[in-house]
């Protein structure tokens, strides 16, 4: 096979490279993505030949690119942990390793962090859905956050949740008061607060 780098076109966030592969049964013409430096650390200059170890990895760098700008998609329309970024990005089909390089890569950046996730998450189950620590715990288990971590998050924001306050502001949303209760609508503020997660 005969790969032949046909042009290079510089465009605002890439560079496309047209490929074009001759074989005995034909060819086959490709564009291909690639960042600017990557493109430019290949020092071809178009029209060239070049070989297969050469192709595959712009198809590599491609792909990796390709991934990378998934991601910040995803990322646009709102807050991801790194699992839930890793499984999204694996339904698009990207390889393991495009995924665990462009997340690691995505965190250092500072566009994924766990932690500061966590913790608006338990602020906001905790004080606005006025959820108890089990279903706290429920909610972010799937969402795919791992629960030392969600442990880690519930310690840190204690100091900012009141269960106990949380708990009787819950049962007065629900039933208008919060004192006076028959024993039957205690059974039901009991199974009321029991689904909630206290």
């Amino acid at each position: 096979m005969t790969v032949t780098i046909a042009k290079a076109e510089k465009r605002k966030s890439f560079t496309a490279v047209t490929v074009i592969m001759t074989s005995q049964s034909g060819f086959e013409t490709r564009e291909l993505h690639l960042p600017h430096k990557e493109w430019e650390k290949l020092c071809l200059e178009p029209p060239c030949e070049t070989d297969t170890e050469t192709l595959e990895h712009i198809y590599k760098c491609e792909e990796y690119f390709l991934c990378y700008e998934k991601a910040l998609s995803i990322l646009a329309y709102g807050d991801n942990s790194a699992a839930s970024l890793k499984r999204k990005l694996k339904l698009k089909r990207f390889s393991d390793g495009a995924i665990v390089y462009v997340v690691d890569l995505l965190k250092k950046k500072g566009y994924i962090n766990d932690a500061k996730l966590l913790n608006e998450k338990v602020l906001f189950f905790a004080n606005e859905k006025l959820h108890g620590r089990r279903r706290i715990i429920s909610e972010l288990l799937a969402k795919g956050f791992l629960r030392h971590d969600i442990d880690a998050a519930l310690e840190r924001c204690e100091a900012l949740i009141s269960f106990e306050e949380n708990k009787y502001k819950l049962i007065e949303k629900r039933f208008g008061r919060t004192k006076d209760f028959t024993p039957e609508e205690i059974v039901k503020i009991k199974r009321f607060l029991y689904t909630n997660g206290y």
